[in-house]
This record gives structure tokens, sequence and C-alpha cells, in this order.
């Protein structure tokens, strides 16, 4: 009974939870162009990491491969007119400078909130969980009618 919590409950709590954030997507955020203000990657980072034994620095369990885990402060202008400022974290290639601007989700409640990925993340999100709970329904049906 427990292993069958865990089986299906994970999947389905995953599910409901990618969906009402997909909603909430749905409803409150919005798209809109960002420029870039500042970095956590610095031109001499930057410079370092092109170098020939860059190969060679250790580099941050979070880092991608080829690529540096960055905080970019960012400007952007509501639908309203208003400006206002946050902060997004981007992956950007090792020895590239960061994008002067970039498309950003952000939540009218809130203007501070931001995210990079908006609906498109959310409903990543909803097929996986989904797809993982279709699976495990379906391998129970199996096992259920071989069963009987």
């Amino acid at each position: 009974m427990i292993l069958f919590i865990l089986l299906v409950g994970g999947p389905t709590l995953g599910l409901l939870v990618s969906a009402w954030k997909a909603r909430d997507y749905l409803t409150w955020w919005e798209r809109a162009e960002a420029r870039t203000v500042s970095s956590d990657y610095s031109d001499d980072e930057r410079l370092g990491d092109t170098g020939p034994f860059a190969w060679l620095k250790p580099r941050p369990w979070s880092d991608d491969n080829g690529n540096r885990k960055t905080r970019c402060q960012v400007a952007f202008t509501d639908r309203t007119g208003r400006t206002h400022q946050g902060q997004v974290i981007r992956m950007v290639h090792r020895g590239a400078a960061v994008m002067p601007s970039m498309r950003i989700y952000y939540d009218r409640r809130s203007p501070e909130r931001l995210d990079p990925f908006g609906f498109t993340g959310a409903m990543i999100g909803v097929v996986f969980w989904s797809g993982l709970l279709g699976l495990f329904l379906w391998r129970l049906s199996i096992l259920g009618a071989s069963v009987s």
C-alpha cells in the first residue's frame, strides 16, 4: 500500500502542482522585453574562461558543461509604462558576454517576481508529470490484469 501511495501519489501531486502553476502563469504572468543592467559575470572572469588553461579551473557544481550560472539584474517596462527591476538566473556560455536584452515573464501582482521560462516551463512540468502518472497507472493496470 505504501509503495502504491509513493508510485502514484508522488506523480499525482507533481501533476497537480504543475497544473496549478500553469494556471497561475496563464492568469497573472505577462511577457516583456528586458535589458540587462548588470550581472555577476565580470569581464575579468569572462576573459579568464577563454584562457589557455581555463579548463583546469574548479567549477561550481551548479554549472553546466560549458555554461555558467549567472545572476542578471534586468530592467523592464510593464504594460502600464512603469519601469521595474528584478533578478533573473541565466545560463551563459563560458567566455561569452551576457545578452544585453532577453525575454522575461513577470507577475502582474508583484512585478519584481521574474521568470525566464514562463508558461513553457510550467507546461513542461504538466506534460512530464502526467506522462509519469500515466505510465505508472498503465503499468499497474497490466499487473492487475495479469494477476486475475
